[in-house]
Formats: structure tokens, C-alpha cells, sequence
């Protein structure tokens, strides 16, 4: 398969869809068509939201709302960083910007507070920029600082 050059592919509103085997059959899917340097976006729902480790006000509602539309959540992120990184790097992607929804908010609608937005962004939801890496060896040094990381 020949790679052709990719700069942006767009997974909006999925990935909570999909069980983690596809979700990662998607990384796979876009690692093997991308060349160097092309860009992966998704959203994600938040893994401690769906766990209930961490509460986030408007997540049960969505949970039900979602549950009656008979689109119920199927999986969800880490949204530690690092988790995350973890995941992308056997695919040969690294994180490149990674925004809270309310980040995501202030960036591209500014001039409200944050509150005052009708309706609110949901802050169990983050947008991740994953670039694709060269070749293996990219991979290596981003494990590495991974580990380092993970070892303070």
C-alpha cells in the first residue's frame, strides 16, 4: 500500500461508540494509510467520568439520555496524558495538543465566560491532536519520556 499524505483525518463524536477493539482498529487504520506527519483528531469521552471515580456535573444525565437513545456509552479514555500517549504510541502517533472541552471552549468561542455558555460544553469530553510519527525509532525516544515521566 502506498502512503499518501494525510495532513488531517476527523473522528468527531465516535470513538464513545465504539468497543476499545475498534477504537483501536481505528489508530491501526489510520497509522497504516498516513504518511509522516499527518494528523489524527477525536474526541473522547472521559474513562473516570463512565467509572464515577470523578464527578462531573451533567454526566448521568447525558449517560441516561444517551441510554434511552438506545446509543449507550460503550467506552471511554484515560485522560491522563500519559495513558493516552501509551495508547497512541503502538500505532507510531504521539500526542500533539490535548484540550479539555472547556479549553476547547475558551480557545474557539471566546468572549463569554465560561458560564455563561447555553448550553454548557460537557467537561466529561476532551479533543486530542495525534500527529504520525516517522519510524520506530521517534516511538523509542517518546516511550522513553513516557517512562521518565511516569517515574517522578
Amino acid at each position: 500500500m502506498n502512503m499518501v499524505p494525510c495532513p488531517l483525518a476527523l473522528s468527531a463524536g465516535l470513538t464513545w461508540y465504539l468497543p476499545p477493539a475498534a477504537v483501536r482498529a481505528l489508530l491501526g487504520s489510520v497509522f497504516a494509510c498516513a504518511a509522516p506527519g499527518s494528523r489524527l483528531c477525536f474526541d473522547f469521552m472521559h474513562l473516570s467520568a463512565v467509572l464515577g471515580t470523578r464527578y462531573y456535573p451533567g454526566f448521568e444525565t447525558a449517560a441516561i439520555q444517551l441510554q434511552q437513545s438506545h446509543d449507550p456509552i460503550v467506552s471511554a479514555l484515560d485522560e491522563d496524558p500519559r495513558a493516552l500517549q501509551e495508547l497512541l504510541m503502538p500505532y507510531g502517533m504521539q500526542v500533539q495538543q490535548l484540550m479539555s472541552a472547556r479549553q476547547a471552549a475558551e480557545r474557539y468561542m471566546p468572549g463569554k465566560p465560561w458560564r455563561a455558555r447555553k448550553p454548557r460544553v460537557a467537561p466529561f469530553w476532551s479533543f486530542l491532536a495525534a500527529e504520525r510519527l516517522d519510524d520506530r525509532e521517534e516511538r523509542v525516544t517518546i516511550a522513553t519520556r513516557v517512562q521518565g515521566a511516569e517515574a517522578k
